[in-house]
């Protein structure tokens, strides 16, 4: 990914203030990678209910 997309490598993030450590191997998916942006464009009830 380093190689395709460098920029995204040197760019400070808004969430740690840090750039991505491109040495971080991603093997399984983990909350901490939850941004938000699986929710875009759902609309308040998708986001707001609750699954029982």
């Amino acid at each position: 990914m380093e190689t395709e997309y460098p920029d995204l490598f040197k760019e400070i993030q808004a969430s740690t203030g840090k750039t991505i450590d491109p040495s971080q191997k991603i093997t399984s998916w983990s909350d901490k990678y939850f941004n938000g942006t699986n929710i875009l464009g759902r609309g308040s009830d998708y986001v707001l209910r609750s699954v029982r």
